[in-house]
């Protein structure tokens, strides 16, 4: 199985192609509540989806079968005859000749560490179709005797919710103002007729300050 992995950088549109996919798993998973439900009450609101994940599992060699799409900065391939002797017989094999050399190996190992450490977002194509929105969570490599000096690679990647965001003008709204403090009436002389008048009509109570007549 064919797996490219594509990101930016700044302005920059990079991909890493790994040579063979040897697995790709994906796993949907969602988390129930604990706590009993009510009886009437809509289950999906105590449902909650968790991001989705995937497992991919490949090689990458700098002896492939044919030309990778990536990391070969101009190195292309090319089937040519190559002698090979067996005993006392020679015969003339098929092989994939190169123009150039190239170290695909050291190159997407470095890549892959730094995707992780930066966690850049990345977008998966399978021959199953493309994961968009996606953080590699774990980078592993497991070499032994078997493996030479190709690099078997695990990943795991978990896909990310991404929303947007818009700004709408609020209108302005009129600060309250405060009420002015009213000031206190001035006291009405004793010896004026508008003074009895207001205290026999009760407007002014009968122990208001009385100010003496000058």
């Amino acid at each position: 199985m064919s797996a490219l992995i594509q990101w930016e950088e700044g302005e920059e549109s990079l991909a890493l192609e790994v040579d063979a996919a040897t697995l790709i798993a994906r796993e949907h998973t969602a988390e129930v509540s604990e706590h009993p439900v009510e009886t009437g009450t809509a289950i999906a609101d105590h449902v909650k989806p968790a991001n989705r994940t995937l497992t991919l599992e490949g090689v990458i060699s700098n002896a492939p079968l044919r030309t990778p799409r990536t990391q070969m900065h101009g190195v292309v391939g090319a089937v040519g005859g190559a002698p090979l002797r067996s005993g006392q017989s020679a015969v003339r094999a098929q092989v994939l000749r190169w123009s150039g050399g190239f170290d695909r190996v050291s190159e997407c190992d470095a890549l892959l560490a730094g995707l992780v450490e930066r966690g850049v977002v990345v977008q998966l194509d399978t021959d199953r179709g493309t994961d968009e929105s996606l953080v590699i969570t774990r980078y592993r490599v497991d070499r032994d005797g078997a493996t030479g000096n190709a690099l078997p690679i695990t990943l795991e990647m978990k896909r990310i919710r991404v929303v947007s965001t818009s700004r709408v003008e609020v209108p302005a709204v009129p600060r309250a103002q405060r009420p002015q403090a009213r000031a206190a009436a001035p006291a009405t002389p004793s010896d004026t007729g508008l003074y009895n008048v207001l205290q026999s009509a009760g407007v002014v109570p009968p122990d208001a300050p009385v100010l003496g007549g000058g």
